[in-house]
């Protein structure tokens, strides 16, 4: 596992939340999880899969003779146990989501803005916050926390790539249009098109000896030093 560019990042959430991250409590949650949520926005149930074409998949009996059965509509591809795979997810503000005004001005775009707002439904007024702080100094903060020093966990952070699902571009002959890296965690770095509007980056941290321990939520949270290089803004102060 390693890591990538640093990149300008936003967490959108309940203030008291970004709080816990800022005071160094790096939560994570298992794929799992985002598969099961029933929205558009955080859930999606292709969290972790990349999609096999239905017409490639034939089955033979004990002969090697093919057995002729009705072609699914559509198939998935994943690893036994993928789902545990805890994830961090933030959005990377840089051009894909802002417009550039002038030499140091940007603005955020407006689809952007609604796809983020979703992420805040449910909330009171009052606790509708962004914080913006940077990938290299989180990646940095973990890497000196005890659990790297001690070698029990890895980690791997990268932008999201967003793909048609139905183009299936013969995945299992070249992998290149599903694979980013040639890494076993590329499938947690894919998702569909329908979800480029987040401009997700996403930081996986998993044991080096096994696999790290969930709790009853399906999340862990570890302890990182305190972040220092950020800002924090209610909502309203920062889409206005």
């Amino acid at each position: 596992m390693k890591r990538k560019r640093n990149f300008l990042l936003a967490k959108f959430g309940k203030k008291e939340h970004l709080e816990s991250l800022i005071a160094g409590n790096l939560r994570l949650t298992a794929i799992d999880v985002y598969r099961k949520i029933e929205n558009n926005f955080m859930g999606d149930d292709w969290e972790g899969y990349i999609p096999v074409d239905p017409s490639t998949i034939s089955l033979k009996n004990s002969k090697g003779e093919v057995i002729h059965l009705p072609s699914p509509l559509s198939v998935k591809f994943s690893f036994v146990d993928y789902g545990q795979i805890p994830v961090f997810c933030a959005s990377i503000l840089n051009s894909n989501v802002m417009d550039k005004v002038s030499e140091n001005s940007f603005m955020l775009k407006e689809s952007f803005k609604c796809e983020m707002e979703k992420f805040l439904d449910g909330l009171d007024e009052k606790d509708k916050y962004i914080l913006l702080f940077n990938s290299d100094e989180l990646i940095n903060n973990l890497k000196n926390s005890i659990y790297f020093k001690n070698k029990t966990i890895a980690y791997i952070s990268q932008p999201v790539v967003y793909k048609d699902f139905k183009n299936y571009s013969s995945f299992f002959k070249n992998l290149n249009p599903y694979n980013p890296t040639p890494d076993a965690y590329d499938l947690c770095f894919i998702k569909r098109n329908i979800y480029c509007w987040q401009n997700e980056w996403r930081l996986i941290v998993d044991g080096t000896e096994k696999v790290l321990d969930l709790n009853s939520n399906n999340t862990v949270t570890l302890q990182i030093p305190p972040l220092e290089n950020f800002s924090l803004y209610h909502i309203s102060e920062f889409f206005s």
